[in-house]
């Protein structure tokens, strides 16, 4: 006798079933059906050089599918199939399948260890990589629900034309787009920019600039950067909320940044990640114009702008620590900025950089993160002084030279409203890594946080996570800690004890 258990109790039930194992309940009844199916599909990865996206394409011409997906990646690199093997065009499914009949197929599909049933094919075979773009173009109107896409070409040729298929995807889904994100060079931008996509609801746009692998000529990419690429983020800077804008190509950003300056209204978070001696030899006014201009907004601001070259030659920082200073002479600089990121150079003046971010947020600053300068105890001290009037701050990660008790006694008073702690540690005490974490361990049991109320900790040395016991007798010292490296509990993995294997570092 079946029980119907109402869908609200359900969705609740689903709550506490782990991904894995809900994805293998679809069959259970309806509701189990779809949750499976979103979690297996709605995060879509297409990549082109991976043969079993072919496969993968089938299965996206069924509407109970395409339909589910709601953020879509794709990856277009040049496929390069098996030796003698070759695919050919999947026809479209009938439009005559029932309901019945799309849950039977996504169970097939989905089952573990069930081969599936491929759709007929034509007899004529075709380029592998024009059979993807063709068949993703193919699948495209069926994918109505998608609101998030990144596209990554940043190896592609340029022989092959992707105006049929960037068409395809705007007339399906372009004005859906909350999120885009892309990767490339800049002649694929052009290429992108000239198919007119419709972004009418996007919020939030990432680019990545590459240098051109299949030709070089800066004079044609620095005009495609400031005659079509800048107007294009310029007409969108009144809708953004967010804008990331990575670059590890040699063209120089200043005349980039110097025409967009200016044009957000809405912008929450600016997130800029390249070389700054690479890509602001001429101007970095641009970069501080969004800024400062934009300061009533920001909240989020990410600036990882490391020179290239400087750990061979700590002069070429200078420029960089500078301009750093120049922005935060001018009062509008961070001034209602909530979570910073920034790298503030190795210079001695880079400390004068930290802790005029601290002075100018610590109204509102809930996260900090100093990037990739190693502070010594003195240094540590005047930033946990300056942190003291930042009652908000809940995040801090810092790269240390040593960790001692020490440390965590003046963190525990400073910063009292911390819940999350991320350490970097440069160097042991002693000589002896092993000696110096056993005395560490040793000390910290003699104290009690009972008052820190730190949920996640998150501790390295040497690039890779430290040991599981230093961890354990943290937690033991620290009450309120519930979680180890983000992972959301204090278990070991047994690698980790074993064989001090790497998580990969954010």
């Amino acid at each position: 006798m079946g029980v119907d258990i109402p869908t609200e109790m359900l969705l609740h039930i689903s709550k506490y079933i782990p991904d894995d194992y809900l994805k293998e309940m679809l069959a259970v009844n309806r509701v189990f059906y779809d949750l499976a199916m979103n979690l297996q599909y709605g995060n879509t990865l297409i990549a082109t050089r991976n043969v079993t996206t072919l496969n993968r394409l089938v299965r996206l011409q069924y509407p109970e599918v395409a339909r589910r997906i709601r953020r879509l990646e794709i990856r277009l690199s040049l496929l390069k199939p098996k030796k003698g093997t070759e695919r050919h065009t999947p026809e479209s499914p009938s439009s005559v399948h029932t309901i019945r009949q799309s849950f039977n197929d996504a169970l097939r599909l989905l089952r573990p260890g069930t081969k599936s049933k491929p759709l007929p094919y034509s007899s004529k075979s075709r380029d592998p990589f024009t059979a993807v773009i063709n068949d993703l173009s193919t699948a495209f109107p069926l994918m109505t629900n998608v609101q998030e896409l990144l596209i990554d070409s940043w190896d592609l040729p340029p022989q092959y034309d992707l105006h049929p298929f960037l068409s395809s995807a705007w007339a399906s889904f372009g004005a859906n787009l909350h999120t885009v994100s892309l990767c490339g060079n800049l002649e694929g931008y052009r290429v992108l920019i000239e198919s007119n996509p419709p972004f009418a609801a996007l919020k939030h746009l990432r680019v990545e600039f590459t240098n051109n692998l299949f030709r070089v000529d800066l004079d044609a990419d620095r005009a495609i950067l400031v005659e079509t690429v800048a107007p294009f983020v310029c007409r969108l800077g009144p809708q953004l909320e967010s804008l990331r804008v990575w670059s590890w190509m040699v063209l120089d950003l200043s005349a980039f940044f110097l025409n967009i300056g200016g044009r957000f209204e809405r912008l929450g978070w600016l997130n800029v990640r390249t070389a700054f001696n690479k890509s602001f030899r001429e101007d970095a006014g641009g970069l501080k114009r969004v800024l400062c201009e934009s300061s009533k907004t920001l909240e989020r601001v990410d600036l990882r702008l490391n020179p290239s070259g400087s750990a061979v030659d700590p002069t070429s920082e200078g420029p960089l620590g500078g301009w750093l200073l120049e922005c935060l002479e001018d009062e509008r600089c961070l001034a209602h900025v909530r979570a910073l990121d920034v790298y503030p150079t190795n210079l001695p003046s880079g400390m004068d950089v930290l802790l005029m971010c601290v002075r100018r947020t610590r109204e509102q600053l809930v996260e900090l993160v100093v990037r990739d300068r190693y502070l010594h105890v003195e240094e540590i001290g005047e930033l946990l002084e300056a942190l003291r009037g930042c009652r908000g701050l809940t995040y801090l990660r810092l790269n240390v030279w040593r960790m001692n008790v020490g440390l965590f006694d003046v963190m525990a008073v400073k910063a009292p409203g911390l819940r999350r702690l991320w350490l970097s540690v440069g160097d042991a005490a002693s000589s002896d890594p092993s000696e110096s974490l056993e005395n560490f361990r040793n000390e910290i049991q003699t104290r009690r946080f009972t008052e820190w109320k730190i949920e996640d900790l998150t501790i390295w040395q040497g690039g890779a996570e430290i040991d599981g016991d230093t961890m354990k007798a943290l937690a033991r010292g620290i009450p309120s800690v519930n979680s180890f490296w983000g992972t959301g509990h204090t278990r070991i993995e047994p690698w980790v004890q074993e064989e001090q294997k790497p998580r990969q570092k954010q």
